[in-house]
């Protein structure tokens, strides 16, 4: 798993730093969730920033995308100034 700032967000696409000061454009769209905004930070694994289609995102109650368990590699966490969600992706 990797923690990620984000820099800058244009439509769906977020620019992603690591603390080493790596970046990462990755498109992502966030359902029935308030989406993270410029600075916020997004930890997940690394094999999702190597997807090259576009990314989206869910409650883990939601009834969309499979059944997941909290540590599966398709749940993604959101950190912002006020609270700490965790996210399923959800499938095409």
């Amino acid at each position: 798993m990797k923690k990620l700032t984000i820099k800058n967000i244009e439509d769906y696409n977020y620019i992603l730093e690591d603390e080493n000061n790596n970046d990462y454009s990755v498109n992502m769209q966030f359902y029935d969730v308030e989406d993270p905004k410029s600075e916020d930070s997004i930890i997940m694994d690394e094999y999702l920033l190597d997807e090259h289609i576009p990314l989206s995102f869910g409650p883990l109650s939601g009834k969309y995308g499979k059944n997941v368990k909290e540590n599966d590699a398709d749940v993604i966490e959101v950190i912002t100034k006020t609270k700490k969600m965790k996210l399923k992706r959800y499938y095409g």
